[in-house]
């Protein structure tokens, strides 16, 4: 392992990935390795300024979002692609994906890790990992199991198969030139959230050796439905919770991550029911490892298991949070998918409403009279890049304090 230096990659890493001239340019530009990528963001380039200007404005300041969107030159990691940025535009994959995490967090060490580096707002960071076999059909299984087994919390807006990154900086980015290859194997399972479905209940011995079927809660949105909130049919938070939702990637888990893997997730199921014990914790285990390449041995299944419950007796085991939601529904009610779609999509249209309502009130509060002259809809327009139409829609929220801020400017020039 080692910190880039001088271009200090591997010569057989022999990875390309394609350009854009920005965040609003969907066009392809052309394509770059891997290493030239690299080294702009060790080193820097003629983008340097911009970057670190971006950084001095900060993450939700209308400069900075305009030097991301419009500057700053973007790349996309996991396919390479023809034209333009479109799933059917896709040829074939790059060798490479990249995970998004948002959270300035400390990243746990994986061989798995090919390199990281800081994220423009400097809050989050940018992961590659080498994977084989990537294609459109597995990619979100693959971000996710990923995500599970390097132990972080992964941006689930960016689990895109064309996923963009923006251009950063960050002189300490890490590179390991050797990284463990992530084989992704085919599953002839249908689904994750059939496997859900499917553990909703367990066959568990009990001590007289007779086999009983058992609920187990396979999730934490319980605990957001109480009091009040128990009558709702959702709940919509303004920043990502974190939950509980284990689950067993369903292309397996391959020796070298198995052991910490299994210890996280019974770590979670026992949590979540804390009135189980060790006859359904190893039912859950001998479950799991039937995904475990090569099957982890009974002893240190038995060995696990006793650590998970001693820690959970104790009060030190801890909970690991692998999810982030803005909506979370209310399990008792059993929505059905019609009905959550159909809030989803009332919610994140408010949401998108409200956010556009923000920009527009930062841009006047910003205005320039004596260079952009009297605030109207269509200078406005010119202003944030939004469509006539946008403008117009929310126009009503700002007629009045547009008013008062074009008489205020008529008064200090007369």
């Amino acid at each position: 392992m080692k910190v880039l230096n001088k271009l200090n990659t591997n010569p057989k890493d022999n990875f390309w990935i394609n350009n854009f001239e920005n965040c609003k340019s969907p066009t392809v530009l052309g394509k770059i390795s891997i290493e030239e990528f690299l080294h702009k963001i060790k080193y820097g380039d003629e983008n340097l300024l911009n970057i670190k200007n971006a950084r001095e404005y900060g993450k939700g300041h209308i400069l900075y979002d305009k030097i991301k969107t419009t500057v700053l030159p973007t790349y996309r990691f996991n396919f390479h692609m023809e034209g333009t940025a479109k799933n059917l535009n896709i040829t074939g994959a790059t060798g490479l994906i990249y995970i998004d995490v948002d959270d300035n967090i400390e990243i746990p060490h994986s061989d798995l890790i090919y390199a990281k580096w800081r994220s423009l707002s400097n809050t989050g960071y940018g992961i590659l990992v080498k994977v084989d076999n990537l294609t459109l059909d597995n990619f979100k299984d693959v971000y996710d199991s990923l995500g599970m087994i390097l132990g972080i919390k992964v941006d689930d807006g960016a689990r895109k198969a064309i996923q963009q990154n923006v251009l950063s900086y960050d002189p300490s980015l890490f590179c390991n030139s050797n990284s463990r290859v992530y084989e992704y194997k085919h599953s002839k399972k249908a689904s994750p959230n059939s496997i859900k479905k499917k553990e909703k209940c367990i066959l568990v011995n009990d001590a007289s050796g007779n086999q009983n079927r058992i609920k187990e809660r396979i999730d934490n949105f319980y605990e957001y439905f109480v009091g009040d909130n128990s009558d709702k049919e959702y709940l919509y938070f303004e920043k990502k919770v974190m939950i509980c939702a284990p689950f067993m990637p369903w292309n397996g888990v391959e020796k070298g991550n198995r052991n910490n893997f299994l210890f996280r997730l019974l770590s979670q199921f026992a949590l979540l029911n804390p009135e189980l014990g060790k006859d359904y914790l190893i039912a859950k285990s001998n479950y799991f490892n039937k995904k475990m390449y090569p099957n982890i041995p009974r002893i240190e299944i038995y060995s696990i298991v006793r650590s998970v419950l001693e820690k959970r007796e104790e009060g030190s085991l801890k909970m690991y949070k692998n999810k982030n939601r803005l909506i979370l529904f209310n399990p008792y009610l059993e929505l059905t998918k019609s009905e959550k779609c159909q809030i989803v999509g009332s919610v994140l249209g408010a949401k998108k409403s409200k956010e556009t309502q923000q920009a527009i009130y930062e841009i006047l509060e910003n205005w320039d009279f004596e260079e952009l002259g009297e605030i109207s809809q269509k200078s406005v327009i010119n202003v944030s890049k939004f469509s006539r139409s946008k403008v117009q829609r929310n126009w009503i929220h700002f007629k009045d304090y547009v008013e008062d801020l074009n008489n205020e400017n008529r008064r200090k020039s007369a």
